[in-house]
């Protein structure tokens, strides 16, 4: 089991890290790259190639290739193009340790990544795909809340008690009801300006979607961003729509992942 004092301070159950798996690195880069500036950076043939992704403030995603395993290049892919979401922890043994008695499973088990921490890959009662990180010297993403960088982050689930209790008992989450009567229910892990992620009940969405977690980017017009992104190859599968923090749209780059997109006030 890892040792939890000799980890760097991390807020359970926040959203820590993101990262994106591809069949096809190249077009992943230069879609994004275009779409929002970002800069990819090969960590060479010791992590598989594995990129960092850096935005205006700094690092801010991972992208791997789903056609790279563990023992090399393979030639079907280990898993779907998706973004993943890690949440920290300060004992990652504990939160895999623990994960099977909240009803969820152990996708993959604790594993070192030599000078940055240790994660793993952990599934909800839903079925909803969650990362779990223990920061070594790599802390993880600094959120800034501007254009072109992750600024919110929630898990759609069909079996939202379930899920609820499975963040509350691993990850230390503390809800807040946010939603209002005849809605679908919504809470946040926190209140107001200490609120970090969300769960959303998707059981009413037509048509109805797998439990996922999504991701939020922020960009300065969002009907400018959903044509750049059709130009791009890519797809807006809904929106933009108007919310209560600003247009919003859901996309998905030419590869299938989906994500969300965002207009938020300048920063």
């Amino acid at each position: 089991m890892t040792t939890p004092s000799t980890t760097p301070a991390v807020r359970t159950g926040a959203p820590i890290w993101i990262e994106l798996s591809t069949h096809d690195p190249q077009g992943a880069e230069d879609f994004y790259g275009q779409l929002f500036g970002w800069q990819f950076q090969d960590q060479g043939e010791a992590f598989g190639h594995y990129q960092l992704v850096a935005g205006p403030s700094g690092p801010l995603a991972g992208a791997m290739s789903t056609l790279m395993g563990p023992e090399g290049p393979t030639s079907e892919p280990t898993g779907p193009t998706a973004w993943t979401v890690y949440l920290g922890t300060g004992d990652i043994g504990a939160t895999s340790a623990g994960t099977p008695s909240a009803g969820g499973s152990v996708l993959v088990a604790p594993m070192p990544v030599p000078d940055f921490g240790t994660m793993g890959v952990l599934a909800a009662p839903s079925g909803a795909v969650v990362g779990a990180w223990q920061p070594g010297p790599f802390t993880g993403f600094d959120l800034t809340m501007h254009y072109r960088t992750p600024v919110w982050f929630e898990c759609l689930t069909t079996d939202f008690d379930a899920d609820l209790a499975f963040y509350q008992q691993v990850f230390d989450w503390r809800p807040h009801e946010d939603s209002k009567p005849g809605e679908p229910r919504y809470v946040t892990n926190g209140i107001g300006e200490d609120a970090v992620c969300g769960l959303y009940d998707a059981t009413s969405f037509d048509p109805p979607v797998e439990p996922h977690w999504r991701v939020y980017f922020a960009v300065d017009d969002c009907q400018t961003a959903c044509e750049t992104i059709r130009q791009l190859g890519g797809q807006v599968r809904g929106g933009p729509e108007e919310s209560a923090y600003g247009p919003v749209a859901s996309v998905a780059d030419p590869q299938g992942a989906h994500f969300q997109i965002i207009t938020i006030p300048a920063h």
